[in-house]
């Protein structure tokens, strides 16, 4: 039985822990996740490398391995006896990817998050010689395709195929639970997708769950969630989390330039990429100012963080939903403090032109963190609302149906034709509140 999942991702802080791991209701599974943090400058510098030389719109895989300043880690276990493992979650990337000990990287000491070691497994069987990865920035891993023991979120572990990065430039696993047509099984080997599958699906495939990860928590959000559709990539298939971006205004006040614009919602990214008119005008309002001498960073004045200003970001719902975007929400510290030249002290700006994404624009970190945004990949739809940071909880499971409970529907004249399924699996993650 193939079926497709219901993500569901909110993001309503930087700063950010679960839940705890016991589930808030029946039927549902709570994950762990953590924040993690690097030096911003270095990590922005590489973002810039990778999304810079994006060629076309298919790299998904690429775009989302690495969510190096804001990185939301989950615990899993890998073999048995089990193996520890904090692998990063990855909305966009279908496939389970992870370091092993003696590779060249590891053996630098640069691994973090723990590796996968086979021979100290008695249960791990090998499957292919042919997992790779390459990254248009130039990373990369490569290795086995290993079947062995997979846990998590107190689940009995089950059989799970997974890449590992024998050969790897990347620093930390990843655990993708995107659509299935983006795992590289099948994108880069053209294998029947009967051997492998994502995450969600196996959950179901060996009958640990019917509804995955819980529902919808409406206690998280505000207004109505308002549903958007998801938009094929240029091959005519579903690939990419894009939808239409229809408005954006700065204190009410509207700003058009550009706009409707297909804005890809990239978890990996730390900032928000906009039309560069756009952005350009963003600057002027807020007297944002570049310092090439320094990197290729927008700087404001850190004393924004006081600034009752907000960006609305506008989607083509039938109520023509905006996300408010505070401006103090949009500020970042840089790694070494310093001052402007009207000697205030200077903060990286969270907003970034789109020509330096190779044209695209990204609805990243910097938005989400507002942003309650379930992902329903049985209709291809996105709903979105304005997040609400409390303690509080008000879980509704989704049943065998393919809504999202309380959703506003996506308008009439965006249905795609809708992928049957017998059966709907919600995938619940809250980041939420200041905790460490």
């Amino acid at each position: 039985m193939r079926i497709l999942g219901l993500g569901l991702l909110t993001i309503a802080s930087v700063n950010a822990v679960l839940f705890s791991s016991r589930s808030p209701t029946k039927g549902a599974i709570a994950v762990p996740i953590r924040r993690t943090c690097a030096d911003p400058q270095r990590a922005l510098e590489r973002e810039r490398a990778r999304l810079g030389r994006r060629q076309g719109s298919n790299n998904t895989v690429e775009s989302t391995l690495y969510n190096t300043l804001n990185g939301y880690t989950v615990n899993i276990t890998l073999g048995s006896p089990p193996q520890q493992l904090s692998v990063k979650l990855d909305t966009g990337s279908s496939d389970l990817l992870v370091n092993v000990p003696d590779s060249t990287l590891c053996q630098q000491g640069s691994c973090t998050g723990g590796t996968y070691s086979e021979n100290r497994s008695q249960r791990h069987v090998a499957v292919a010689t042919d997992f790779s990865i390459n990254y248009v920035d130039g990373r990369n891993a490569s290795g086995d395709w290993i079947s062995d023991d997979f846990g998590f979120a107190g689940v009995t572990p089950f059989p799970y195929t997974f890449g590992t990065g024998q050969t790897s430039t990347i620093d930390q696993g990843v655990l993708g639970i995107g659509y299935e047509s983006n795992s590289v099984w099948l994108t880069d080997h053209e294998r029947s997708n009967d051997s492998h599958t994502t995450l969600p699906q196996a959950l179901v495939d060996f009958g640990y769950i019917e509804i995955l990860f819980g529902g919808v928590d409406h206690a998280k959000y505000s207004g109505n969630l308002s549903t958007v559709p998801i938009i094929k990539d240029s091959d005519g298939a579903f690939k990419e989390f894009l939808i239409a971006l229809s408005g954006l205004s700065l204190d009410g006040q509207s700003l058009s330039s550009g706009l409707p614009e297909n804005a890809l919602i990239d978890s990996g990214s730390q900032l928000t990429y906009l039309p560069d008119q756009l952005a350009e005008t963003i600057y002027k309002q807020i007297n944002a100012v570049s310092i090439p001498s320094i990197d290729d960073n927008i700087y404001v004045d850190c004393g924004l963080r006081s600034s009752d200003m907000s960006l609305g970001f506008k989607f083509d719902s039938v109520d023509q939903r905006t996300i408010s975007v505070p401006i103090s929400t949009l500020l970042i510290d840089p790694a070494q403090p310093f001052r402007l030249d009207d000697n205030v002290q200077a903060c990286i700006f969270g907003i970034a032109k789109a020509s330096e994404a190779a044209g695209r624009s990204i609805l990243g970190n910097t938005f989400l963190r507002n942003a309650y945004v379930v992902f329903n990949l049985a209709r291809n739809e996105i709903s979105l609302a304005q997040s609400v940071s409390t303690s509080s909880s008000n879980i509704e499971t989704i049943a065998n149906n393919a809504t999202v409970p309380a959703a506003l529907p996506a308008p009439a004249s965006s249905a795609e034709q809708l992928v049957p399924c017998s059966m709907i699996m919600a995938f619940l993650i809250v980041m939420h509140g200041l905790m460490t």
